[in-house]
Order: C-alpha cells, then sequence, then structure tokens
C-alpha cells in the first residue's frame, strides 16, 4: 500500500507529475492521516470519529481516480461496511458472534501450543542441566588424566635429560680422543708429505706417457673375426644320434634349386634363378631386395644354406663364385648370422648379438661395436636369420621391428622359416609305432615345460635321464650338440626343429591331460589373444590328434574371446534384434589374428560335421573368408549343416587378388549369400553380391 500511495502522491524527487492535483493531495492525506497511523497504533487516539474521519479521506482518493467497470462503487461499498463493523471492532462495541467464536477457538489453540512449548522447553532446560553435569564430570576426568600424563611426561623428561648428558658426556671424551689422533695424523701427513712430492712428479710424468688404449670397433677386424667364426663353425651334422659324424660344409653341400617368388597385383609369379646371390641383386627397378624370406620343407637344407652362405662371404677370396656372384657378396662389409632358436629369449638386437657367441666373451669392442656400425652403415651391412618361425617373442620386439622394415630398412635382411607343405608324403612311407608311447609322453612333458619358458636348448642332464635321452635321439627327436662356441655346458640338448617340440607337447597335452578335462599347463598361458598365438602350433596338433582335445581347445578359444573386449564381434555385425542404426567398425587386426587361429585349428579336426558348431561358438557365429584362395567348402564337410546351426552374418576382409577370386565365388555360393542385395554407396541402386563380384 506505501509503494502505491507513493506513486500516486506529490513527490520532491519526481517534480514530473504522473496524476492530477487532486489525487496527488488525497494520496498524501491518506499515507499521513490513515496509513501511517494505522501503523503506528495508538489507541488513544482512534476515536470514532477519528476513525469516520478516515474513511473519508479513503472514498474521497476513491472517487478521484476514476475507476470504472463498477470498481468504484464495489470499492466504496466496502469502505461503507467497513465503517460499521470496524467501528464497533476498534471501539468495543459487539460484532459478529462467529468472529468471536473464531477467535476465542484461535486464541485456545495458541494457549495450548503456549502450554506444550513451555513443557518441551522444561525438559529440554532438564536435559540440558543432566548433560552439564556430564560434561563438567568429563571435563574434570580429562584435566585428572591431563595432570597424571603432565606427571609422566615430567618424569620422562628428567630421565631423558640425564641420559642425554651422560651422552653428551661421551662424545665429548670421544672427540677429544679424535682431536688428539687427528693431531697426531696432521705430523704423520708432514713427515710423509716431504716425499710424497717427488713420487707424485714422477707418477704424474708417467701417467701422461702411458695414455689408456681407447677401445675403437675396426670393421675389418670384425670382419675377419666374423669370417673366422664361420669357418670354424662351417660343418654339418649327418645323423642325430652319431656323435662322429659332422663333416665339412664344402664336402656334403648340395647346391639347391631357388624359386624367386613376388605378389604382384595381378596375382604371384615364380621364376627360377641361377644362384642364390641373385635374391640379393637389384630388382628391374633398380633397387636392392632389403627384406627376403627363405621358405622349404623340413630337412631340406635351410640351416645347412645359411653355413654355406655364412662361408661363401667369409672365403670370397677363394674363387668359388664368379666375379659377379662375388661382387654381390662382396658388397657387405658385415654379414652377421642369428640362429633365432638359441636366441629366443632376448629382444633387442643388441642382446641377441651378444647371446650368440659369435665373439669372445672377453671381447668388448667386438661385442658392443657391430651394433654402432650396423646402425649407420645399413646398406653394408647383411643379416641372416635362421628359424624366423621359432622365434616367439612379443610382437613389439625389436626384431620382429627389423623383420616389418620399422628399424634398419636399408639393411639386408634374409629369414628362413619353416614350409608348412601339405601332401607332400604319402601314408604308405610311414607305419604306426607304439612302442614308443610312454616316452613320447615324457618327452613331451619336458618340451612344454621347455616351451612355456621359451627354452630350447637344454643340458643333457637337467630334464632327461640318460637312457630315455638315447632313446629320443634314436628316434629322431632330439640332437646333441657336439661342441659350443665358447665355453658353454657341455652336452647340450635341443629338439631337431620346434614344430617337433610344439607336436610333442600336444601329444602330452592330449594323451595325458584331455582325458583329465583340461588343457594342462596351458590353461593358465592361453588367457590373452597374444598367449593363444604363442602356442598356435600347440592348439593345432591337439585338434588334429584328438576330438575330446577339440572340444576343450574351441572351449578355451571361447573363453578367451568372451573375455576380451577387443574381439567383440557385435560392433561388426549386429545381432538382429539391437538397432538398426548402430554405428558398424571395420574388422580389426585382432579380429583377423583370431580367426585365423579358429580356423586353421578346424581344419586339423577330424570329426568337422560335430565339431563344426563348436567353432562357429568362437566367432559368435559369425563366418569369416579370409583372402587365402580356399573355398569354405574345403573346411565345411556337408552343405546341410549350415541348416543345424544359427549363422548371424558372413565377412571377406582384406584385398583379394584376381586369381583368389573364384574361390570366394564359390565360399559365397555356398553360404547362398550371393542374391543378397547391397549398395556400394548409399545413394547408389542395390545389386546383388553376384553381380558385384562378376
Amino acid at each position: 500500500m506505501t509503494a502505491i500511495l507513493q506513486l500516486l502522491q506529490f513527490s520532491n524527487y519526481h517534480p514530473a507529475a504522473i496524476f492530477p492535483v487532486a489525487i496527488q493531495t488525497s494520496a498524501d492525506y491518506v499515507r499521513k492521516d490513515v496509513r501511517n497511523k494505522w501503523g503506528h497504533f495508538d489507541v488513544t487516539e482512534w476515536t470514532e470519529a477519528f476513525f469516520n474521519d478516515c474513511l473519508s479521506k479513503l472514498e474521497t482518493l476513491v472517487r478521484s481516480l476514476g475507476l470504472t467497470g463498477g470498481m468504484e462503487k464495489n470499492t466504496l461499498d466496502q469502505l461503507s461496511d467497513w465503517r460499521g463493523k470496524g467501528c464497533q471492532l476498534c471501539m468495543g462495541h459487539a460484532v459478529d458472534n462467529d468472529l468471536l467464536s473464531l477467535v476465542k477457538t484461535e486464541g485456545n489453540d495458541i494457549i495450548k501450543d503456549l502450554t506444550l512449548q513451555s513443557a518441551q522447553l522444561f525438559q529440554v532446560q532438564k536435559t540440558g542441566a543432566v548433560l552439564k553435569v556430564r560434561l563438567d564430570d568429563d571435563e574434570a576426568t580429562r584435566k585428572k588424566e591431563m595432570k597424571l600424563i603432565l606427571g609422566r611426561l615430567t618424569v620422562i623428561e628428567k630421565n631423558l635429560g640425564e641420559e642425554f648428558l651422560r651422552r653428551i658426556q661421551g662424545v665429548e671424551e670421544k672427540v677429544e680422543q679424535l682431536e688428539q689422533r687427528a693431531t697426531r695424523t696432521d705430523q704423520k701427513v708432514d713427515q710423509l708429505g716431504q716425499g710424497v712430492g717427488d713420487r707424485m712428479n714422477q707418477s704424474e710424468l708417467r701417467v701422461e706417457s702411458e695414455k689408456p688404449e681407447v677401445l675403437l670397433f675396426d670393421v675389418q677386424i670384425c670382419r675377419s673375426k666374423l669370417a673366422e667364426h664361420y669357418k670354424r663353425t662351417a660343418t654339418v651334422p649327418t645323423s642325430v644320434w652319431s656323435k662322429k659324424s659332422a663333416v665339412n660344409i664344402h664336402q656334403i653341400y648340395t647346391r639347391l634349386s631357388w624359386v624367386k617368388e613376388e605378389q604382384p597385383p595381378d596375382g604371384s609369379s615364380r621364376v627360377e634363378l641361377n644362384h642364390y646371390t641373385d635374391v640379393l641383386a637389384e630388382n628391374k627397378n633398380g633397387l636392392p631386395s632389403n627384406r627376403i624370406l627363405v621358405q622349404g620343407q623340413i630337412g631340406i637344407g635351410k640351416s645347412t644354406f645359411v653355413k654355406k652362405l655364412a662361408m661363401d662371404w667369409a672365403e670370397l677370396d677363394e674363387n668359388r663364385l664368379t666375379d659377379e656372384q662375388r661382387a654381390i657378396l662382396k658388397k657387405f662389409e658385415l654379414a652377421v648370422v642369428i640362429d633365432l632358436k638359441k636366441v629366443s629369449k632376448h629382444q633387442s638386437l643388441r642382446d641377441v648379438i651378444r647371446a650368440s657367441h659369435i665373439f669372445a666373451e672377453e671381447d668388448t669392442a667386438m661385442k658392443d661395436g657391430p651394433l654402432s656400425y650396423i646402425t649407420q652403415n645399413q646398406d653394408k651391412v647383411l643379416l641372416v636369420f635362421d628359424g624366423y618361425d621359432e622365434y616367439h617373442y612379443a610382437w613389439n620386439s625389436e626384431i620382429f621391428e627389423i623383420f616389418r622394415g620399422n628399424k634398419l630398412r636399408n639393411c639386408s635382411i634374409v629369414q628362413y622359416i619353416l614350409d608348412h607343405n601339405e601332401g607332400k608324403c604319402t601314408s604308405s612311407n610311414f607305419r604306426k609305432v607304439e612302442d614308443f608311447k610312454e616316452i613320447l609322453v615324457e618327452i613331451g612333458k619336458v618340451a612344454l615345460e621347455c616351451l612355456l619358458n621359451d627354452d630350447h636348448v637344454f643340458e643333457y642332464d637337467q630334464r632327461f635321464l640318460a637312457i630315455l635321452c638315447e632313446e629320443s635321439r634314436i628316434m629322431g627327436l632330439l640332437q646333441v650338440n657336439e661342441y659350443a662356441e665358447n665355453i658353454r655346458p657341455a652336452g647340450m640338448v635341443s629338439f631337431i626343429h620346434k614344430s617337433i617340440q610344439e607336436f610333442l607337447a600336444a601329444w602330452y597335452i592330449t594323451y595325458l591331460c584331455v582325458p583329465e578335462g583340461n588343457l594342462g599347463e596351458i590353461n593358465d598361458r592361453t588367457q590373452t589373444l597374444d598367449e593363444c598365438c604363442s602356442l598356435e602350433n600347440v592348439l593345432k596338433f591337439i585338434c588334429g590328434l584328438s576330438d575330446g582335445g577339440s572340444v576343450k581347445a574351441f572351449e578355451r578359444l571361447t573363453r578367451v574371446r568372451v573375455c576380451d573386449s577387443e574381439l567383440n564381434f557385435s560392433r561388426t555385425i549386429p545381432d538382429e534384434q539391437s538397432e538398426t542404426d548402430v554405428t558398424l567398425c571395420d574388422v580389426t587386426d585382432q579380429h583377423r589374428r583370431f580367426f585365423n587361429l579358429v580356423y586353421e585349428s578346424f581344419n586339423e579336426v577330424e570329426s568337422k560335421t560335430e565339431l563344426f558348431r563348436l567353432c562357429l561358438n568362437c566367432t559368435e557365429g559369425i563366418i569369416f573368408l579370409p583372402p587365402y584362395g580356399r573355398s569354405i567348402s574345403d573346411t565345411v564337410p556337408e552343405r546341410k549343416i549350415l541348416n543345424e546351426v544359427s549363422i548371424r552374418g558372413v565377412v571377406f576382409y582384406d584385398r583379394w587378388c584376381y586369381d583368389k577370386m573364384t574361390a570366394l565365388y564359390e565360399s559365397l555360393d555356398f553360404l547362398d549369400c550371393l542374391r543378397i542385395p547391397l549398395k556400394i554407396t548409399e545413394n547408389s541402386a542395390a545389386v546383388s553380391v553376384e553381380e558385384l563380384l562378376k
């Protein structure tokens, strides 16, 4: 109301009038004589005449406003009604009985509330008094305990003070003794100083004249030591059980037939070479072939050829090569040959060279110098790695970085790997052997232990009894190193190839662990995809040896897929019940590795019809078609089995060469996918898979 009155009346702060003078005057009277009087109520002022005068001023203000629409009449009627009732209420006259009853009821309720609050206040005061007594008691107890503690601290301080005083006195006595000794020592030093001066001068002259020899790397010395090493070790064992059958490489080496295979865009090509040095020559584009992978069947002589290459490089002046062949090898100042089976525990190139024992232990310059030279002169270095498939260190190791060309790109790298050929021998050349089953299980246990510990060479009596080792050598499974470079334990034993070691480990698991319902020690060592891939051949051999082993292997792979979020295939092939607008992801490298492991293991299974469902569970019901040139019909035994399993989708990935498209077409036809409509782009017309392939 005050705000409204101030707006209507005249103001010194706002000289520009909004309303007429009559309205301003009436509003000023109402504010001063009605509102202010009522706001600061004084019962002696409010007589009946004064009350009526206030209402008259309110009526005057209402009439001056000129209200329309009946508002003026309604307001004046309310003021008139209030003139009677208000006067009676304020002046002590009788008023409405209902109003009095309401006032009495409210008053009684207020009295009851006050009584209740008074009782509650009394209870609170009583509780507060009890708490105060307790606090006083606690305070007294605390003060008593503090006094007791202070008394104990005083006693402790006194005792410590006496102890410190005794110790300080003892230290002062020792310091005094030391000072006396120091004085005597100074005297002796002064006496010795007279004769030391001449000796120091003589020593300085001697040091100046005898400068320490700096160990510098000399590539020619390194070359000659490498050549000596290759000549000294250029022998080849002709039998795994004869200890006296090693002969010189030149007496036994038979020239092999070399076929160069390349992968141009229009398909692979194979060209027979005149000499192995042709693979190291420049290609038709004038560029050197810096990464060379040599493949061959087991026992064909890949490791023997490694020694032959090393000998040819070491004996360039022996006239065993033509001028052109000699020129190709002569461009390499250093040729470093590494047997990866013997250094499988090492990751860096430096450690691999050290562990190869090419140089003597005490020859520090030769052990550390080659690495720096190799890095700075890559085009003059030939690195030869024997047993590429027997080196299973982490994929991010420096050796694999060299293989991929991420490091030492200008070095010439030759890698030797077992060629896993199928169907090269007929079954008539073999006969079943039962007499050695127990021996195979025992050897398999050792083979698995060595694989899990990444051991490929072990001492003769470390894991075998002599008789067992001899029988194994007779069967052609193990070989004994007749001698070793540098000082190493005698009688070192190794499997003739890692694939043999992996097969024996699978044999042990199949015939000793699978019957007990597990995969033995590899259960805990195949928790991730990387761990499974490191034992890939073992899993494949298990699948090939028995259906029971296949079941356990596929259950293990399914568990790995479930536990690894990166192997979640739902982002690549969504479920039919899932949202259709979900963003799909491409096939990842992790997916590819897992698919290959599953399918290659299934290829070894004998009962494919019975176990196809387990294989499909590993990939969540998705069939993947890798660009290997094989039709899915070669893997799936019968077409009718496709009607008995739930297939979520079919994926073919990576680039398919032209000569492999027939296999892709046959696979999609076998899976009844050729008539599925596809869109190349969002706005293009749909075409069938068959039309797309054509």
